[in-house]
C-alpha cells in the first residue's frame, strides 16, 4: 500500500471511528470541544521548565485512551509526522539556549506540551464527526464562513489525495522502471494535480447545490443527533475539575 493509499485509508478509518455508537462518541460535541480547549490551554500554561507539572497533565489523555479503549498505537502512527515536526521545533530551541542543560529541559517541556496538545485534539477528532465539530463551533458563535471553510477543506482533502493517487498511478504506468516522480516534472505534476482536484471539487460543489446545499451550517443537510443530557454535564464539569486539579494542585503539594 502506497503512502497516499495509507493516508486515504486513515482518513476513512478515523471518520468511521468517529461515527461509531459508543459512550464517549455519544457525549455532546460542544462539551468535548470545551474540555479539549480547556485541557490544551492549561497544558500550554505550564511553566516552560516545570517537567513535573507536565507529567501530571499526562493523566487526562492516558485515562481517556485506556478507559474508552482508543488505540494508542494507531494514534502514534497517524500523528507521527506532527510529532517529528514538534521534535524539530524543540531542537531549534535547544540550539539557541544559553546552556545545554537549560536547552534540554526547555526542549523536553516544549515537546511534551506539543505532544499532549496533539493527543487531546486527536481524541476529539477520533470520537467526533467533523459535522458535529462544526455544529459545536457554530454554537459558540464562530463565524459561519470560517466553519464552512473548515468543513470543505476536510472534505476536499480526500479529493486531493484521490486525484494524486490517480496521477501517480498513471505516471508509473508510463515510467514503470522509475522510482518516484522525476524532479524535472515536479512542477507540471503538481499543477496537473491541482487543476484536476479543482475540477473535481467544482463537480462536487455543483452536486451539492443540486441537492439543496446552502452556505449555512444549519442548512447543510445534516442535523446534530445530540441533545444535552446529565452525563454530558458530568463529563464537562468532571474533566474540567480534574484537569484544573492536575494543573494547579501539584504546585501547592510540593
Amino acid at each position: 500500500m502506497s503512502n497516499i493509499d495509507k493516508a486515504i485509508h486513515e482518513m476513512c478509518s478515523m471518520e468511521k471511528e468517529a461515527g461509531k455508537d459508543g459512550s464517549i462518541n455519544s457525549i455532546h460535541p460542544l462539551f468535548k470541544l470545551f474540555v479539549t480547549v480547556w485541557y490544551v490551554t492549561l497544558t500550554i500554561s505550564v511553566p516552560n521548565y516545570d517537567v513535573r507539572g507536565l507529567i501530571f497533565m499526562m493523566i487526562y489523555p492516558l485515562a481517556v485512551f485506556i478507559i474508552w479503549d482508543i488505540s494508542f498505537v494507531n494514534c502514534l502512527k497517524r500523528i507521527k509526522v506532527i510529532l517529528a515536526a514538534i521534535f524539530l521545533l524543540g531542537i531549534g530551541n535547544l540550539l539557541f539556549a544559553k546552556t545545554v542543560v537549560v536547552g534540554l529541559i526547555l526542549m523536553l517541556c516544549l515537546f511534551i506540551k506539543g505532544v499532549l496538545s496533539v493527543f487531546a485534539v486527536y481524541i476529539l477528532a477520533v470520537t467526533t464527526r467533523i459535522e458535529d465539530i462544526c455544529n459545536a463551533l457554530r454554537m459558540i458563535k464562530v463565524p459561519e464562513i470560517l466553519v464552512t471553510v473548515i468543513l470543505l477543506i476536510y472534505r476536499y482533502t480526500n479529493i486531493l489525495l484521490k486525484e494524486t493517487k490517480r496521477m501517480t498511478e498513471a505516471y508509473y504506468m508510463l515510467a514503470p522502471n522509475q522510482k518516484g516522480v522525476h524532479i524535472k516534472v515536479w512542477g507540471q505534476f503538481a499543477g496537473q494535480i491541482m487543476l484536476r482536484s479543482m475540477d473535481k471539487a467544482h463537480t462536487v460543489y455543483d452536486s451539492m447545490n443540486v441537492r439543496g446545499y446552502e452556505w449555512n451550517v444549519k442548512n447543510q443537510g445534516y442535523k446534530s443527533k445530540y441533545t444535552v443530557k446529565a452525563r454530558d454535564a458530568v463529563w464537562l464539569f468532571g474533566w474540567c475539575i480534574v484537569v484544573a486539579a492536575l494543573r494547579f494542585v501539584p504546585n501547592y503539594v510540593y
